[in-house]
């Protein structure tokens, strides 16, 4: 992965998906999917207080104090599907011919405060969970590091790093797990990486 249009067909990096920058809530900067990639999804991290850290990077290490995420990619393999919601009690997943990959919590707002996420089809999400759907095996969410224990981790061998986020919006709490990865782990407070095979 390297970012270029290499056979000039408008689209870069083929296959591939990442976790660009919509908007910073904290500059008013707004980003967009990179050259022939689409949104597939979006998602509010205002975990961390402007001025007090930042609470995510994107895949070209743009650094987000508070704001919007949007998963982008050049096909409709992968996507985020709206999970289940806080707020209206309805449940959600995957449509059919996907598999979750993972799930993540994206209360970062209150109900009835705005919108904290945006699912592949226009599904508005008020507070709840978003699960990150694929056709394929390529895509992971995996663990960063959880504040809750002082494990780390990183992406497996043969993968990269497509952005990562601070899921942290429960206090540490097992039975309330702030985000699934995908082998199953259950994180309580940290953060996780978006990982893509190379």
């Amino acid at each position: 992965m390297n970012f270029a249009d290499d056979d000039c067909d408008g689209v870069v990096d083929e296959g591939y998906s990442v976790i660009a920058y919509t908007s910073d809530d904290c500059t008013g900067a707004g980003g967009s999917c990179p050259a022939g990639y689409h949104s597939r999804g979006s998602f509010k991290i205002d975990s961390v207080a402007c001025g007090g850290g930042h609470s995510g990077e994107d895949y070209s290490g743009y650094i987000m104090r508070s704001g919007w995420f949007t998963l982008c990619s050049p096909t409709d393999d992968v996507i985020l599907a709206k999970g289940h919601d806080d707020c209206t009690g309805s449940g959600g997943g995957c449509p059919g011919g996907y598999s979750s990959r993972a799930s993540f919590k994206v209360d970062t707002v209150a109900c009835g405060g705005g919108a904290s996420g945006a699912a592949y089809d226009g599904q508005t999400l008020n507070s709840g969970w978003m699960h990150l759907c694929s056709r394929t095996t390529r895509e992971s969410i995996v663990l960063g590091s959880d504040d809750c224990t002082g494990g780390g981790g990183g992406c497996p061998g043969g993968t990269s790093d497509h952005g990562t986020w601070k899921p942290d919006v429960t206090a540490c709490n097992p039975s309330q797990p702030s985000a699934v990865t995908t082998d199953g782990y259950s994180l309580n407070s940290g953060w996780v990486r978006y990982c893509v095979s190379n």
